[in-house]
């Protein structure tokens, strides 16, 4: 790959560390679909079903259904948000917590084992992501 540019290169390692990711989480994620695991993921606080649609990529009809799913499990909950009783918002329960917790450790322990990046190397390239997104 050295003939590639670096900022090719770059996508490719990310992209077969994802790679990586999935593969170890489908060994035994408890049995959530790849959607499911991003909608645990991306639950750190309660968010509108609108934007856990656009969070993890998914049409709203689509992320309706998953909700459901997850909601019955009992590892989410719908409930009336506090600023404006209009809206629902999605907010993992606590055995949605626990779930969370275990896949994002099972994903931390895939990087250190596969990536030769440590913290303060993606600490680094978030801050750089980030502060070019501002501009």
């Amino acid at each position: 790959m050295d003939f590639l540019p670096a900022n090719i290169q770059v996508f490719y390692f990310f992209q077969n560390l994802s790679e990586e990711i999935k593969s170890e989480l489908s060994k035994g994620a408890e049995g959530f679909s790849p959607t499911e695991i991003d909608i645990l993921i991306n639950l750190g606080s309660p968010l509108r079903m609108n934007e856990l649609a656009k969070a993890v990529y998914c049409l709203p009809t689509n992320i309706t259904a998953l909700v459901v799913k997850l909601e019955n499990d009992s590892f989410v909950e719908r409930k009336r948000s506090t600023q404006d009783k209009r809206v629902i918002e999605v907010a993992l329960t606590e055995k949605g917590l626990e779930s969370r917790q275990k896949i994002i450790d099972r994903i931390s322990a895939v990087i250190r084992e596969k990536s030769p990046l440590n913290d303060d190397d993606y600490n680094k390239i978030m801050e750089m992501i980030l502060n070019n997104m501002s501009r």
